[in-house]
């Protein structure tokens, strides 16, 4: 599957109201032309520790799965929940995290991780491999 941020939106207000009973908030979604992020939450704390500005970006240098975009968009969007209500603010793999994503994974069959084999991954066609070539390199 070829994405876009159109794709984006609609899987992010399904898997909004499936994993996250709808509690997340309206989150602006990009791609990126990364071959070694496969997706990313960028986020920005106000003095009173909100979330003053935030947004999900996803690789569009692969040729998705539904499962694979389905772990990586969720997982991104784990971030999110935990950072927007409060119960983390580092972005990092915390044990809270884990957690988490190890909670979701279990009751809804989903297969998210924190690091993840890029060799599982498909690149889209047309794409260079000069960048494969490059994330295995470094």
């Amino acid at each position: 599957m070829i994405i876009d941020r159109n794709i984006l939106k609609k899987l992010y207000d399904k898997y909004n109201q499936e994993y996250f009973l709808g509690y997340l908030p309206t989150c602006p979604l990009y791609t990126h032309d990364s071959y070694k992020l496969l997706g990313h939450y960028s986020f920005d704390l106000g003095r009173d520790g909100s979330v003053v500005g935030h947004s999900i970006t996803i690789s569009d240098s692969y040729d998705w799965t539904e499962e694979q975009l389905r772990d990586v968009l969720v997982h991104e969007m784990v971030h999110e929940y935990l950072i927007y209500y409060g119960l983390d603010t580092t972005g990092k793999h915390t044990k809270l995290f884990k957690s988490f994503m190890n909670r979701l994974n279990k009751e809804h069959g989903l297969n998210m991780a924190v690091i993840t084999d890029l060799s599982d991954f498909k690149i889209r066609k047309g794409k260079s491999k000069l960048g494969q070539i490059f994330h295995t390199l470094f």
